[in-house]
């Protein structure tokens, strides 16, 4: 499974909350056809006229900030439970900094992937920021246990203990590139939401 993080405007978090089918617009702000279906349910069968139709004599289509500059993402793979992992190894509580990725935010009616999507408010980046930036380079340094983590199955099948002085290297990147993620969403002023996929 993967959880990406995309960037979203303040503007179209406030649209998302006020009409959560609302998130197929911001997904592809140039094609309303997501939004549509989403509006008349899934399976409708109407042609793309009546649909339209219908949905303008009943309410209009919200419009959503379509910025390609403020708009980018970030993707975590197989990373997180190695995350986890090494925190949870040093400080022996069960809440990592990482927790946000997987139950964070606020919760919409708009399911992608394997589970509604969750919303994290501009205001919400500035404290990840802080808790994320707790574990660095030595930090994984020194709580990575490639044995221990290949015994717990942290990683895939194909994984040998060979990979391990890589698999540290992705690691500590990973949580950097998580750590600019977080960073351009503070100095873009937006927030982000959350897809596992």
């Amino acid at each position: 499974m993967n959880y990406t993080l995309y960037s979203i405007s303040k503007n179209n978090i406030d649209v998302v909350l006020n009409d959560h089918l609302a998130m197929a617009l911001v997904i592809e702000p140039d094609d309303k056809s997501m939004y549509l279906d989403a509006l008349e349910g899934k399976g409708a069968k109407k042609s793309a006229l009546e649909k339209v139709l219908s949905i303008f004599s009943r309410r209009h289509i919200p419009s959503v900030d379509n910025d390609q500059e403020k708009r980018f993402s970030y993707q975590l793979e197989w990373e997180y439970l190695p995350m986890q992992y090494c925190f949870e190894k040093e400080s022996k509580e069960k809440n990592t900094p990482f927790d946000f990725i997987v139950s964070g935010g606020q919760r919409i009616g708009y399911e992608i992937g394997w589970d509604k999507v969750r919303v994290f408010a501009p205001s919400e980046v500035s404290s990840l920021i802080r808790e994320v930036s707790e574990v660095d380079s030595e930090f994984i340094e020194k709580n990575f246990d490639a044995e221990d983590m290949l015994s717990r199955d942290l990683f895939s099948r194909k994984w040998k203990m060979e990979y391990a002085e890589d698999t540290k290297l992705d690691l500590k990147r990973g949580i950097k590139d998580l750590g600019n993620f977080l960073e351009r969403c503070k100095v873009k002023g937006c927030g982000f939401y959350v897809v596992l996929s």
